[in-house]
């Protein structure tokens, strides 16, 4: 605690996931959560950014605020933060806090699912089978096997 007093944004950070999740035999307690997330977030503090962002998209604690959530995902992402990649994506998907755009979804799903997460390669998946904001492959492979010899096939 008093790390994170002394203005230390790796130590705000943990006591704000402290508070955010009761650990370390901290009662959970939002509004403590929220004020040493914001502290670092205000550093520039990647993982109390996403932290902060996602507290914002469940309205827990704080009112739901998409605008500023992804807003917050934007910053963590610009980080390179894996999951915030993957969450920013989903915001382009649903047009949460962000006006909907597909090809921003999948260029999110692709980087982050390079980075293994396996819900954006999920995602990314679906971008191709639906050809939602990219070319939709399943169309594309259908009619390169078309064009194949029969004798191609066997």
């Amino acid at each position: 605690m008093q790390a994170a007093s002394l203005g230390s944004k790796e130590a705000q950070y943990e006591l704000g996931e402290c508070y955010a999740y009761g650990f370390l035999g901290l009662q959970k307690n939002l509004k403590e959560a929220i004020k040493y997330l914001e502290k670092a977030s205000s550093k520039g503090f990647a993982d109390a950014q996403y932290l902060l962002a996602e507290i914002y998209t469940e309205g827990e604690g704080i009112e739901q605020n998409w605008e500023e959530a992804a807003k917050l995902f934007t910053m963590a992402a610009d980080q390179g933060l894996p999951n915030a990649i993957y969450a920013l994506g989903c915001c382009y998907a649903k047009g949460r806090g962000l006006k909907q755009d597909w090809q921003e979804a999948a260029k999110c799903f692709k980087q982050a699912a390079d980075q293994e997460i396996l819900a954006a390669a999920y995602s990314l998946g679906c971008c191709f089978k639906d050809g939602t904001g990219v070319e939709k492959i399943l169309k594309k492979l259908l009619n390169i096997i078309k064009k194949l010899p029969a004798s191609a096939l066997d």
